[in-house]
């Protein structure tokens, strides 16, 4: 390319290298990582308007936790599939037959992070994140519930979708909540439910 155009490019490198920032976590941060280490199971629900950086604190904190985030996003219209699972046709790689198989939902694999086939507890726990929880559909959040009420650190949930099978946590699997304000000023839970509501 002509020397001009070499030119405009390093520049325009240049000028997005200036403008790269670094994650600088809130103090709230260090509060977060106390609360899901406890023994205790928490469940923490974090409010704010969108873009002020919820997503981006659990993310910080799976990384410096060494956790693995498990992310779902609700909105009014989704299924219970992506949460809880579901049966799907597989091809058997021996007889080239089709069979039917479950398909764990990030639920499953949000609470089974960690664990061995036998359940034992070999991994680091995972963390189950739901953004937008505001905007969960009834039936999903009826399926939550369970999951949500215990206070065991072992949490329990049964997967009706796949013969009311029991799934059993690690006992350091950790739930987090987000839901957006909306530019209302909603401060609490309520405010961040009537605002999904009133969308």
């Amino acid at each position: 390319p002509p020397r001009s155009t070499q030119s405009r490019s390093s520049a325009a490198s240049d000028v997005y290298k200036r403008q790269q920032h670094t994650y600088v976590p809130p103090r709230i941060a260090s509060d977060l990582m106390s609360v899901l280490k406890d023994e205790a199971s928490h469940i923490v629900w974090l409010v704010g308007p969108t873009q002020c950086g919820k997503s981006a604190l659990v993310k910080y904190i799976g990384r410096e936790m060494g956790r693995k985030v498990f992310q779902i996003n609700c909105r009014g219209d989704m299924g219970s599939e992506l949460f809880f699972g579901e049966k799907t046709v597989a091809i058997d790689d021996s007889t080239k037959q089709n069979h039917i198989v479950f398909q764990k939902g990030v639920v499953e694999q949000a609470m089974t992070e960690g664990l061995d086939e036998q359940g034992n507890e070999v991994g680091a726990p995972g963390i189950l994140f739901i953004d937008e929880i505001a905007a969960c559909p009834p039936h999903i959040a009826h399926g939550l519930n369970r999951l949500f009420e215990s206070d065991d650190p072992k949490r329990t949930i049964v997967i009706a979708e796949d013969g009311g099978r029991v799934v059993r946590s690690h006992s350091g699997f950790r739930i987090i909540l987000a839901a957006n304000t909306c530019g209302r000023g909603a401060t609490d839970m309520n405010s961040a439910l009537y605002a999904a509501q009133h969308d």
